[in-house]
């Protein structure tokens, strides 16, 4: 298989963290209520408290419900009551952990850190196996004129002139 310029194979990276154990899982549907009593938990007295309620959370999960990765968002649970969760979803066409929520009991104690890397894990596992097509204008820095200092080769204007300068450099 030949490959074009802007394609890529990529490499499984290397997340340290704990293997997954038999307390973190994929969530499932029985879970909303308990996530939606988690993130209000989570979010009482930090910047993040709206004064929402429990209505508002479960609204909020029903929509990430909806455009949430399952193999990569992650429960983790103790005792069989979840105590943190990570959501990986798409926008934009890139993956974003979001949100990442922690127990208040359970906060500072590296939880949030621990789901997130298996959440990282599993989306590297994932992106190893396949080839990625990007679009090759998308993180390309437009060229640098060497004829007007901190033009770029985008401009027209600059692009006439550097053209312009060329010329008389050459005849000069």
């Amino acid at each position: 298989m030949t490959r074009g310029r802007s394609e890529y194979r990529l490499a499984p990276i290397s997340i340290d963290g704990a293997p997954a154990g038999p307390d973190v899982s994929e969530p499932v549907e029985g879970d909303r209520g308990a996530l939606a009593e988690l993130l209000l938990a989570a979010d009482r007295g930090t910047v993040d408290d709206e004064g929402a309620d429990v209505e508002d959370a479960r609204s909020a999960l029903d929509r990430y419900f909806e455009i949430l990765i399952r193999p990569h968002s992650l429960v983790v649970r103790d005792g069989g009551i979840p105590v943190a969760f990570s959501f990986v979803v798409v926008a934009g066409g890139l993956h974003h952990i979001d949100p990442v929520v922690v127990a208040p009991h359970r906060k500072r104690a590296g939880v949030g850190s621990d789901v997130v890397r298996r959440s990282l894990r599993s989306l590297a596992s994932a992106a190893s196996t396949r080839s990625v097509r990007r679009s090759p204008t998308a993180t390309r820095r437009p060229r640098r004129s060497s004829a007007v200092p901190g033009a770029s080769a985008t401009d027209p204007a600059a692009a006439a002139l550097t053209r312009r300068t060329k010329r008389r450099t050459l005849v000069a």
